[in-house]
């Protein structure tokens, strides 16, 4: 029920990011991008909608979409969304099981290559757990490894696990 939604807020989202900037968020054919927190792959489809429209300049040719989320059984969900959509945008998903209060297994995430990092209502249930001290450090690290010029795409409430 929230899945559209969910596509739809990415998409404006990053049309408000682009007006702002004042043009293409991406400037290359292929990019990649990390979500943590698959859900039904909702934020790809606002993606693929933003990156479809003429308005925004964008020459996207190829997305690589690496999931990390601690449920794996969305990966077949996430997989099916993205093989019935009709675009002409090449799209290779790959989905990892991790769980965002393991050090060992945050710590193995390399965001060095990665375009935009999606955090969409991830953290408000996170934020819920009593690790959170542990899922904030962790994020902490993982998005220090962040190439520059990279773009976080943050969809939530305002948790302070995040914002701090």
């Amino acid at each position: 029920a929230y899945a559209p939604t969910r596509a739809e807020y990415a998409r404006q989202f990053l049309h408000r990011h682009r007006a702002k900037l004042g043009r293409p968020l991406f400037g290359t054919p292929e990019i990649s991008i990390v979500s943590f927190g698959g859900g039904p792959a909702s934020e790809l489809v606002g993606l693929i909608r933003y990156l479809e429209d003429d308005d925004v300049g964008e020459a996207v040719e190829k997305i690589d979409y690496v999931v990390y989320d601690k449920d794996g059984e969305w990966d077949d969900v996430a997989t099916n969304v993205i093989n019935s959509l009709d675009t002409g945008i090449e799209i290779e998903i790959s989905y990892h099981e991790v769980d965002a209060a393991s050090r060992r297994g945050m710590r193995a995430i390399d965001l060095s290559q990665t375009d935009m990092v999606i955090f969409s209502y991830i953290m408000s249930e996170l934020s819920k757990l009593g690790t959170r001290e542990k899922i904030s450090d962790n994020f902490r690290e993982a998005l220090s490894n962040s190439k520059l010029n990279s773009k976080i795409l943050f969809i939530d409430y305002l948790h302070p696990i995040f914002i701090e």
